[in-house]
């Protein structure tokens, strides 16, 4: 039998809360959402406004009567120029406020890290649970620091840590993959074989519903993706199929490729692009995950909404707080 639930969700205007509450609206939970400015949920959303993550948040009277609370906010990637501090405060110290209110007010947590949090953006193993966590960019050690506060809180909580999310309207480095794909030209992607793992946002709302339904589930740590591994080149191809197009893939020696994206000072760019990044979520599966979205079908099926989401992607972002902005709820890899 489906638990209902009533649930506080942080970051509700972002791309992941966009998707989530209306799902769970539709399971029949009841939603809070915590926000900065005022949303189109409709009536079946109650809507709070909070400050500023960074200024601080009394999280206590809107934790009365709630079962879980969802944390999507936090700072996402940005540019160099966006200091660690910044990531400290709001993705560390302010999970850390929520996680130690929440604990007090005996509701449960669920927590949106990032595979950022355990990796660089490649990784020639499988990852699971429990490797040793290698964090390498400002994002991942908040993200990483955050879920350390979150088990140091003293209540109950998962941890999610998601791959690279897509689905309509997605950001990040899914956007640039988008448009990239979206150029009239042939890529010289066709000889590529690397494994990365992507997560349908479908995919990732069933698990975050799952864990809402295992209330026997307390203080583990998730890693969260679709079923099977995709290439860059298989990426490139689904999205343009979504676009009614052929792959129109190049081969080029991937040594060759790589040589001139580290000539141009890019080796971030061609780990995140080339490298292999695999998720292995069989201690997800062991609970009932069972991801229903299969990656080539996703990304096609979210490229062949074309309309909406290229007026989507033309819009500028939109942010809860202040500058440096609070994005909610994308893990961006």
């Amino acid at each position: 039998m489906h638990k209902r639930r009533r649930l506080l969700i942080t970051g509700a205007g972002g791309f992941v809360g966009l998707h989530l509450i209306p799902a769970l609206i539709a399971r029949g939970h009841q939603v809070v959402a915590a926000t900065r400015r005022p949303l189109t949920f409709g009536p079946s959303v109650e809507q709070v406004l909070i400050n500023d993550l960074a200024d601080g948040v009394d999280w206590t009277p809107l934790l009365q009567g709630i079962d879980v609370v969802i944390h999507l906010a936090a700072l996402a990637h940005q540019n160099e120029s966006v200091k660690e501090a910044n990531y400290h405060k709001i993705n560390q110290e302010a999970t850390a406020a929520l996680a130690r209110s929440t604990a007090k007010a005996g509701a449960r947590l669920i927590f949106l890290s990032s595979i950022a949090a355990q990796s660089p953006p490649s990784s020639n193993l499988v990852l699971t649970e429990y490797d040793v966590c290698l964090p390498s960019t400002a994002y991942g050690r908040s993200k990483r620091n955050a879920e350390i506060e979150v088990a140091a809180a003293g209540g109950r909580y998962v941890i999610l840590r998601p791959s690279l999310i897509y689905g309509k309207a997605a950001k990040g480095n899914m956007r640039k993959l988008i448009q990239l794909a979206r150029l009239p030209l042939p890529l010289p992607f066709g000889a590529l074989t690397n494994k990365r793992s992507l997560l349908a946002i479908d995919n990732l709302i069933s698990a975050i519903d799952l864990i809402i339904q295992r209330d026997d589930i307390n203080n583990e740590t998730f890693l969260v993706a679709d079923a099977t591994s995709v290439s860059l080149a298989e990426i490139v191809a689904s999205l343009r199929h979504g676009m009614g197009r052929t792959s129109n893939l190049i081969s080029i020696p991937p040594a060759l490729l790589s040589a001139l994206f580290r000539m141009c000072w890019m080796s971030e760019e061609w780990d995140k692009l080339a490298g292999n990044l695999e998720l292995s979520i069989a201690k997800l599966n062991s609970i009932g995950y069972s991801p229903a979205v299969a990656t080539p079908e996703g990304l096609a099926a979210m490229t062949a909404r074309d309309s909406d989401l290229g007026a989507a992607l033309k819009s500028p972002p939109t942010s809860d707080t202040k500058r440096p902005p609070v994005h909610r709820g994308e893990s961006r890899r």
